[in-house]
């Protein structure tokens, strides 16, 4: 029939060699791509799928250049897209091992908070994370992070008052709120905001991998 048909043309056209110009051979798995298509839509069952293949005895796998094509284009899309995010995270990690310049906002008491400039750092065993200023140093665990809260997709009643009441309006949609959870249970969560819309999401993006990646150093 069509299929066996288009198949064996196919077939015919590969094995003619350079003889046979690429635009018949291009034809003959156009042909035979849309004589599988056309089965396909014919086959309302996966019994009527089976029963098909079976009674012609021919395999659709590596029949047809287009249906190669397809999943190695996807498969090669994820890899670059891999590669695109590792080497962001690498970018990300060599400026937070020297230390990324943030602002820090620290509670005074249950209605002020003040601001200060400070220094946030992964450190070399890429398990802890420090935000550092003049007088004081936070350490938390990157495998222990459990959240992080930003204005744009949380809303501002996910931050203190005395901390909105201290960014500009600016500032806002670089504010964070880190919460680190470690196993006693008491939460920690530091505030502080980035330096640009560009570090933010990387911060975002790149700490989310690191986390994961120390909470299955942590699991091992």
């Amino acid at each position: 029939d069509e299929l066996l048909g288009a198949y064996v043309a196919l077939k015919s056209a590969r094995g003619a060699g350079p003889d046979l110009s690429e635009e018949i051979k291009l034809k003959a798995a156009g042909r035979l791509n849309d004589a599988i298509q056309a089965t396909l839509s014919r086959a309302t069952t996966s019994e009527d799928l089976t029963a098909n293949a079976s009674e012609k005895e021919v395999s659709l796998s590596g029949s047809s250049d287009a249906f190669q094509e397809a999943p190695s284009a996807a498969l090669q899309q994820g890899a670059c897209e891999k590669e695109a995010l590792r080497l962001r995270v690498a970018s990300f990690l060599a400026g937070a091992l020297r230390g990324r310049p943030v602002k820090l906002l620290r509670k005074v008491d249950s209605r002020r908070a003040d601001v200060a400039e400070a220094t946030l750092s992964v450190q070399r065993d890429l398990k802890h994370m420090t935000v550092s200023c003049q007088d004081s140093t936070i350490t938390c665990q990157l495998a222990y992070i459990k959240d992080i809260y930003q204005v744009d997709g949380d809303g501002d009643e996910m931050f203190p008052t005395r901390v909105i009441d201290k960014v500009s309006a600016e500032e806002l949609e670089l504010l964070l709120r880190i919460d680190c959870v470690p196993p006693e249970g008491k939460v920690q969560s530091i505030y502080i905001v980035e330096a640009s819309l560009a570090s933010r999401d990387a911060f975002l993006e790149s700490l989310k991998v690191l986390c994961v990646r120390a909470q299955k150093a942590n699991a091992a």
